[in-house]
């Protein structure tokens, strides 16, 4: 009797791991998610407290999201090259000091600064997750987990308003960021602690790939940087002047674009697969 009982007692330890594990998982990803809405509810009250438009408090919300995207694919790409747990510990690191420097700051260029350093952290836990997802759970799972990931996202998007009008209202805005860092610290220990070191390994990075590395992320910046200034500033004064730097700031982003297809080429272990690269071509 005792060892026909073993099987059920190894599979319910086995389910029960995979949930700590899916818990783990979901609670940075959800962090994520909550901060690219939390903001939303507060831009009012900052327009008092800095003095300035809610034009440019955009850049609040803006920069968070564009430092995603230019980050976004680069962190996938080290995760497979040095582990998912040890980039995903690298992304809540980053994102807890960038909610700290959120809360400690007494400028509007400072808190930007907060929100492109979340975002950053961001793109690295987004990614980590999803990839650890993928590797620890069986196949017949993936579907479920997936949705489940996906649920908790929406969950943190839709709870962020909500905290973040609460939270100014009864603390002040500077708890928002207190609120993402404990938060942070929070996943920083589920992560330690419960997550397993399982990983995908790839060959030791060679300088070509670096150098894909450094052109890819500023190609995305410069373009986000483009985009973040059509969508901010108005040519009323000079256009000609507006129409300079944002040519500018185009040209180099199709340069780095250039440069990170060349290095890939040259790669032995590119960021994308060969085929891509000769696409783009």
């Amino acid at each position: 009797m005792p060892g026909d009982q073993r099987p059920n007692l190894k599979r319910s330890r086995h389910i029960s791991s995979q949930r700590i594990t899916l818990l783990c998982l979901a609670v940075p990803l959800s962090l994520t998610s909550l901060s690219m809405s939390i903001m939303n509810g507060v831009l009012p009250e900052l327009v008092q407290l800095f003095d300035t438009s809610i034009h440019l408090l955009n850049l609040l919300v803006i920069s968070y999201l564009l430092s995603i995207t230019a980050f976004l694919l680069v962190a996938g790409s080290l995760g497979d090259r040095y582990g998912y747990k040890s980039i995903l510990r690298v992304g809540i690191t980053i994102f807890i000091v960038g909610s700290a420097l959120g809360g400690l700051s007494d400028t509007l260029m400072m808190l930007i600064a907060a929100r492109l350093i979340q975002g950053i952290g961001a793109a690295l836990v987004i990614t980590q997750i999803y990839a650890f997802a993928g590797a620890i759970f069986e196949a017949n799972k993936t579907g479920s987990v997936m949705g489940f990931l996906g649920t908790m996202t929406a969950v943190g998007t839709a709870l962020g308003p909500l905290l973040g009008s609460l939270l100014l209202e009864f603390a002040g805005w500077p708890f928002i960021f207190w609120l993402m860092l404990s938060l942070g610290a929070l996943s920083l220990l589920l992560c330690e602690h419960y997550l397993s070191g399982e990983h995908l390994w790839r060959p030791a990075v060679g300088k070509t790939a670096k150098q894909g590395a450094l052109f890819l992320v500023l190609s995305l910046l410069f373009y986000s940087l483009s985009v973040l200034f059509i969508g901010t500033l108005k040519p009323t004064e000079n256009i000609i002047l507006f129409l300079l730097l944002l040519l500018l700031l185009l040209l180099l982003a199709l340069a780095f674009g250039g440069l990170f297809i060349k290095a890939q080429k040259r790669c032995s272990s590119p960021f994308l697969p060969a085929c891509c690269v000769v696409r783009f071509t």
